[in-house]
């Protein structure tokens, strides 16, 4: 098998848009939080979320002793939120506004979804434990845009029906002969 550095993993990686989310509890009547890049949808039904979280993070064990927490996605416009959660845990809410979702777990003003959710697993993925939640309560603001990391920076997804002069484009009876092939 290939031997590579895995600076050469993560260098491959930066080329995998993701969006940045926050992931909120309350702990010890405080707000806590922590910033990944790493939130999925897991099912429908039932209604199941997930995210990764280094087993060092030092936020990640008052998050799985409240047994709650709230997945905010940040807006395109909420790059500044990123590097609050840079500072110290206990200024990291001194300059963000936010609310009680109905577990009480802090929601984010600004951002384009909040999902409410109840600790369903814990599994342990390498330097990373795999969070599963099971979703209880879900907000969204669809005038918002979400805010994504690609190539080691923030962007925002191109408005919907703008095109991209760099890709290749089909006509709509490509596009048409293109569903014919994948319906038979």
């Amino acid at each position: 098998m290939h031997q590579f550095d895995p600076l050469e993993l993560r260098v491959a990686l930066r080329n995998w848009p993701t969006g940045v989310s926050v992931i909120t509890t309350t702990h010890e009547d405080q707000p806590v939080g922590v910033v990944v890049g790493s939130f999925s949808s897991v099912s429908l039904a039932p209604p199941l979320v997930g995210f990764f979280v280094g087993q060092t993070s030092t936020t990640w064990p008052s998050i799985e002793q409240s047994g709650t927490f709230c997945v905010n996605v940040l807006s395109s416009s909420q790059t500044g939120l990123v590097q609050m959660f840079g500072k110290p845990a206990a200024s990291r809410f001194d300059e963000i506004r936010y609310s009680a979702s109905s577990l009480g777990d802090p929601v984010i003003v600004g951002c384009v979804a909040s999902i409410g959710c109840r600790i369903e697993d814990v599994t342990d993925a390498g330097d990373h434990f795999f969070v599963t939640g099971r979703v209880v309560d879900v907000a969204t603001d669809p005038l918002q845009q979400p805010l994504l990391f690609v190539h080691g920076g923030f962007s925002k997804p191109r408005a919907l029906g703008q095109a991209n002069p760099e890709l290749p484009c089909a006509s709509v009876s490509e596009l048409a002969d293109l569903s014919q092939l994948i319906l038979n």
